[in-house]
């Protein structure tokens, strides 16, 4: 097959760029040719690369075309819908597609139905939980939304809305994306810098917000005291970032870095060096969205400290706290303080903890190739009745 996404891609960073990046890759590898679409080389919320990147940007079979800001007019730059859409255009005539995949609803999906229309090739629609939050729910795009949901070939849908578009449409794909382990232990070590060696590493990486728990887990850092044995790490960008910074430089925390985003094939590598990963999301403003950093740390064998709220979600709810993971409530700092001193300093519990929770996530990740195979035979089958 010919496959063309529209969406978000390295060195975008976040949850639906990951996804988008790993099938992809998978689907190249069994032969198919996909082309990427995307303005991940205009955005200002990416990762920085470096020639070794550039490898893994465009692996086997997968083809990046990005909008960029170098060769656009002042006045073209906000029309990026248009700009995507004539982007998608030009893919699909020079690699041809059986199908265009439209992967968030905003600008992608919008540039992806346009492209349909122009070029005579079906499109299908890949929602995220912030899409649908931030856009389905306004009275400005809803009935937009609706129109380009029932024009739309098919949805692929992730499980927290697949009830609620199974009712009113024919095709729609249950989306359950997996992780690929044997593709993340296949990827690079993280070169550690010199002011990071011989210390455990407590990681936040993501956007660096409050509903993240991004400021509980300074606060917890903080009333456990500085000590040279251990250094806390946020990787990425986000709204309050420059607040915690101005807290660290008046307080002259010592052990206490910001590193900037990095791409997805560079986080596995994080993670195999973290002695305690946070994923502390509380009161976030999606009440189902599900992130899945937690199993990813967890099989790259780093502890987990998760929030009570992401807990109780999806395949969370399985774990076992002071097994396979420390719950916690990430406001209540004196208890993250503990949690974190506890991991840090008993040898014995942490290992226990980083075993349990990497033979949790395997079984709870299994079968990335038969979760590839399903959407491989679902978009065969979406292309075949096409012709």
């Amino acid at each position: 097959m010919k496959i063309t996404f529209v969406g978000k891609y390295p060195p975008i960073v976040g949850g639906e760029s990951t996804k988008l990046y790993w099938l992809a890759k998978k689907l190249g590898e069994k032969g198919h040719e996909c082309s990427i679409v995307s303005d991940c080389q205009e955005r200002e919320d990416k990762a920085i690369l470096n020639l070794e990147d550039l490898n893994y940007l465009q692996p086997k079979n997968v083809n990046l075309y990005s909008t960029s800001l170098v060769s656009l007019e002042m006045n073209e730059r906000q029309f990026k819908t248009e700009r995507l859409a004539d982007l998608s255009i030009k893919a699909v005539g020079k690699k041809d597609s059986d199908l265009i995949i439209g992967w968030y609803l905003l600008p992608y999906g919008s540039a992806a139905s346009i492209a349909s229309q122009y070029t005579g090739k079906d499109y299908i629609l890949q929602h995220a939980g912030s899409d649908m939050k931030n856009f389905f729910g306004s009275q400005n795009l809803k009935s937009f939304l609706l129109n380009q949901f029932a024009s739309a070939r098919s949805i692929m849908s992730y499980p927290s809305y697949f009830n609620a578009f199974s009712k009113g449409k024919e095709n729609v794909f249950f989306h359950n994306p997996k992780i690929d382990q044997k593709g993340f232990e296949e990827c690079p070590e993280f070169n550690r810098p010199d002011y990071l060696q011989n210390r455990k590493l407590i990681t936040f990486l993501g956007k660096i917000s409050e509903s993240k728990g991004a400021l509980d887990l300074l606060n917890a850092y903080c009333l456990m005291g500085e000590s040279k044995e251990y250094t806390l790490v946020y990787i990425g960008e986000g709204k309050i970032k420059k607040d915690l910074q101005k807290i660290v430089n008046e307080r002259n925390l010592q052990n206490v870095f910001f590193l900037s985003p990095v791409p997805t094939w560079r986080v596995p590598g994080i993670l195999r060096l973290s002695d305690v990963f946070f994923l502390g999301e509380r009161g976030f403003y999606v009440k189902n969205h599900f992130s899945r950093k937690g199993i990813e740390a967890m099989l790259c064998r780093s502890p987990l400290i998760i929030s009570y709220e992401m807990k109780n979600k999806g395949a969370y709810t399985k774990l076992i706290d002071g097994e396979n993971c420390i719950g916690v409530d990430p406001r209540d700092t004196k208890q993250l303080s503990g949690k974190l001193k506890q991991l840090l300093g008993d040898e014995s519990f942490s290992e226990n903890v980083r075993r349990r929770g990497y033979e949790f996530a395997c079984q709870s990740n299994k079968d990335f190739d038969s979760y590839v195979d399903n959407v491989e035979n679902y978009l065969k089958e979406i292309s075949s009745n096409n012709k």
